[in-house]
Order: C-alpha cells, then sequence, then structure tokens
C-alpha cells in the first residue's frame, strides 16, 4: 500500500509507471507559474495526480493529492523547498485556535503542497485557511469511542481527538530545517465517510473526513486497511503523510492585519495528547 494506493492508483511494476502519467496527463488542466507549469489532473472521485513540467516543458515528477472537504486554520512560519525539485516543498506551521479575536498555537507540524511554487514567496508568518489530506501509512479503524478507549490498554492513552507531529522528531535542532517531514500521527472522529472509485484504474478507496486537535482533516486509504466500512462517530487512529493546500494566502499588505501572529498556548506538550 501506498500513498497512489490510498487514492486508487496501484502499481505493481515500474512498467505501470508510465499509463498512470500519460492518461493523468492527457486529462489534465494547466496551472502557470513563473518557474514551470502544473497539469493537475482531478478524478471523478477527487483523487488528484499533479504533474510538474519546467519552462522548456520537461517532464519533472509528479504528486498525488485529494481534493477533499476539510478547512482549517494554520499559522504558517517557513517554508522548505525540495532541493531537486524547485515545484514542490513543505510548509513549517501551528494548528491555531481562535479565542477572543485572537489565534492562539495548538501544536507545529509539516505539510507537504503539490503547489508549492505559487506559494513560495507567501509572507510569513500567516495565518490561513488549508485543506490537509492525510494518506494512510498505518490504520486502525474503531466502531466508537467505547471501543477505541478499551483498545488502550497501556500506561500511555491518546485522546479521541489527538495529534503527535511525529515528522518533527528528528535529531535536527532547528525546528524548521529540512530534517523535518510532513508526517502526523493522530486519533480523530469520523464526521463523514465514502468508499471512492478510481475512474482511471476502477480501483476503490476510502475517504473519511475526520475531527481532531486543531481541526478538520481529509483522510484518503486503501480498501486493504478495512475489514469492515468506517462507522459515522467512530474513532479512526493512525500514522499519516501530510498533503495541504493554501485556499486564502494574503498578500504583503494585508497579511499584517488580516492574519495576525498566534500565540502560543501554554501546557503545549500536554495539549498534544488531546483536550
Amino acid at each position: 500500500m501506498s500513498n497512489l494506493s490510498n487514492i486508487g492508483f496501484i502499481l505493481t511494476s515500474q512498467e505501470d509507471l508510465r499509463p498512470l502519467v500519460e492518461n493523468t496527463y492527457a486529462k489534465s488542466t494547466v496551472i502557470a507559474t513563473a518557474i514551470g507549469n502544473y497539469h493537475v489532473y482531478t478524478d471523478d472521485s477527487n483523487a488528484q495526480i499533479w504533474h510538474q513540467f519546467d519552462k522548456e516543458q520537461n517532464w519533472l515528477a509528479f504528486n498525488p493529492q485529494y481534493k477533499g472537504k476539510s478547512r482549517r486554520k494554520v499559522e504558517l512560519t517557513a517554508t522548505m523547498s525540495s532541493e531537486e525539485y524547485p515545484m514542490e516543498g513543505s510548509f513549517h506551521g501551528w494548528a491555531v485556535e481562535e479565542n477572543a479575536g485572537e489565534y492562539q498555537q495548538v501544536y507545529p507540524f509539516v505539510f507537504e503542497t503539490p503547489d508549492y511554487a505559487i506559494f513560495a514567496a507567501i509572507p510569513l508568518p500567516s495565518v490561513v485557511t488549508i485543506q490537509l489530506t492525510a494518506f494512510a501509512n498505518e490504520l486502525s479503524i474503531f466502531d466508537s469511542l467505547t471501543s477505541f478507549e478499551n483498545a488502550q490498554d497501556g500506561e500511555f492513552k491518546m485522546a479521541a481527538q489527538s495529534f503527535i507531529p511525529s515528522g518533527l522528531f528528528s535529531t535536527s535542532e532547528d525546528e524548521t530545517s529540512s530534517a523535518s517531514k510532513a508526517y502526523g500521527f493522530f486519533a480523530g472522529t469520523i464526521k463523514e465517510w465514502e468508499k471512492k472509485r478510481n475512474t482511471i484504474t476502477g480501483n476503490h478507496f476510502y475517504w473519511m473526513l475526520v475531527e481532531t486537535l486543531g481541526g478538520e482533516i481529509d483522510i484518503v486509504a486503501d480498501e486493504r486497511f478495512f475489514e469492515a466500512p468506517p462507522v459515522i462517530g467512530g474513532v479512526v487512529q493512525g500514522n499519516f503523510w501530510l498533503c495541504g493546500q493554501i485556499l486564502n494566502a494574503p498578500t504583503e499588505e494585508t497579511s499584517a492585519s488580516a492574519a495576525p501572529s498566534a500565540k502560543e498556548k501554554k501546557g503545549f506538550f500536554s495539549r498534544l495528547f488531546g483536550k
């Protein structure tokens, strides 16, 4: 199972890559940037493939994404570009909550983005709205809060809405360094779900909209993770690759007033494990 199979693109050999690239490129739309173009394929299932082309129209790479329903506030604090692929990169930021007109930091995390070249020069820090998709690497599904709580028989117990920014736990002392990765280990309550069908491959995958600490997240997962369909009100827990998109980027002139810098909330480490 892989990030691609989590949205229905199952590759069993290297020979499967070429048809995937050709089929999704042929049905893509173009988004131009200063350093190259993105060619974006959006499936009826909302699975996406983002192709990257340089200014000479040489194909560079592609990334999967899912066009989900989640919306959450994040304070962006740093950008991290890829040395090998300049059209892709990540953002370091803080999940924030609004209280009495002020944003308060909840926890830091990193997310990759398929359209990095569009937002690489965004004013920092900025509070923005993003759509965040979690691609499952490990996944456990519980049909109720009770079954989730009963499954935790060790000394360490997570809340049903909790988030650990596992991608930040590296040997580097710089929390915004390139060593930071776009991974999170979290639990959340299932608000919506649907079994999706990738129209190019015919393969199925599951989509879930989950409420967790810091806001909503879309989860996509290979159907082989599931012994039974999810249940609304149930709990999902796992380790995920995080890929997001900025929905309302501020300008240099408006960022200071429209997106005030967040304040760090006390008891950060205690809040990692839920409210």
